[in-house]
């Protein structure tokens, strides 16, 4: 009784721990790897020998340092915020060594935590201040499982998402990740009246002048969870006025992230990879294995058990109480 009773509950969680195995990577791991609702991260990027337009002394700067600290935070209170989507809002200062503003880009998005795809309609979805943006492409990160391919990122200044270029594989400590380069051509991105000396007119002058802008992006992206390590921009912004003559330089050169950002992008990214790893491959796998043993030693045990004669049914030969006498010739 005993042995039936320990092989039936080795095939039940044998059984149990099969299908474990299979829901895991099937149903489970998609249902619990998503973009976090209350996201919380920082990064900071520097630039050096950066030409930049101080509008209140009138003056354009070479050889400037600067620096771009960049805060991401999740808002799960937000109204669309839910099982299949996060907003995110990403606030970026520039300033320079000495402290002064140099500029500022606050943006809120609705995103498919699976994807990182925009979400629209997003009733939060702001851009400085502007609720009539939309959103198109990866805005904050790519898809889980990124693939070797083309993808379409979201750039705030030109307000439009241009094609991320897949152009590489490369490693960031110990991690190996995906490069992406993405070119935003010359891009109008306000229109104002300025000094003819500011756009390329003559001095006493007032012309309408367009501020055009320009970058290329690099990225370097981490392809099982999709999160950023290491980026580097190109920036180029100038006045150009109504013949084509160029003016002021508003902001041009290279920002990068610091190492320090990319060591603490890397670190979390490679806790993020190990987690989906865990729940996608190895508890499968474990689970998978430790369900095969238990069911063959459930099916052994009651195999065993079946092949032993039952105590109740056996028939012992008659013993006479008294042997007889042996016979005389």
């Amino acid at each position: 009784m005993r042995a039936r009773i320990a092989a039936l509950a080795l095939l039940v969680v044998g059984a149990l721990a099969l299908t474990v195995a299979i829901a895991l990577p099937a149903f489970l791991a998609p249902a619990l790897v998503k973009l976090p609702l209350d996201q919380k991260v920082r990064s900071t990027a520097i630039g050096h020998g950066l030409t930049v337009f101080y509008p209140g002394d009138l003056e354009q700067r070479s050889g400037v340092t600067a620096t771009s600290v960049r805060k991401l935070a999740g808002d799960p209170a937000a109204p669309e915020a839910g099982p299949d989507t996060a907003v995110w809002t990403v606030g970026n200062v520039v300033t320079d060594s000495e402290g002064v503003l140099i500029g500022v880009t606050e943006m809120t998005s609705c995103l498919d935590r699976r994807t990182g795809l925009a979400v629209s309609p997003c009733a939060s979805a702001r851009l400085n201040g502007d609720n009539r943006v939309t959103y198109a492409g990866q805005v904050f990160s790519f898809p889980f499982g990124t693939e070797q391919r083309d993808y379409e990122f979201f750039d705030p200044n030109a307000k439009a998402a241009f094609p991320a270029r897949f152009v590489g594989v490369e490693e960031i400590e110990g991690l190996e990740v995906y490069r992406f380069e993405e070119t935003i051509p010359e891009t109008v991105t306000m229109t104002r009246e300025l000094p003819g000396e500011l756009a390329g007119g003559e001095e006493g002058t007032t012309v309408e002048a367009d501020a055009v802008y320009s970058n290329t992006r690099t990225l370097w992206i981490e392809p099982t969870v999709g999160s950023i390590v290491n980026g580097q921009e190109d920036i180029r912004q100038v006045f150009r006025g109504p013949d084509g003559e160029e003016g002021v330089t508003l902001l041009a050169g290279t920002l990068s992230f610091t190492p320090e950002a990319v060591a603490s992008n890397a670190a979390l990214a490679r806790d993020g990879r190990a987690l989906i790893i865990l729940l996608t491959t190895t508890l499968p796998i474990v689970l998978g294995v430790v369900g095969l043993v238990l069911l063959a030693g459930g099916v052994f045990l009651l195999v065993r058990r079946t092949g032993r004669p039952d105590p109740a049914t056996v028939r012992f030969p008659r013993v006479d109480a008294e042997p007889r006498a042996a016979q005389r010739g």
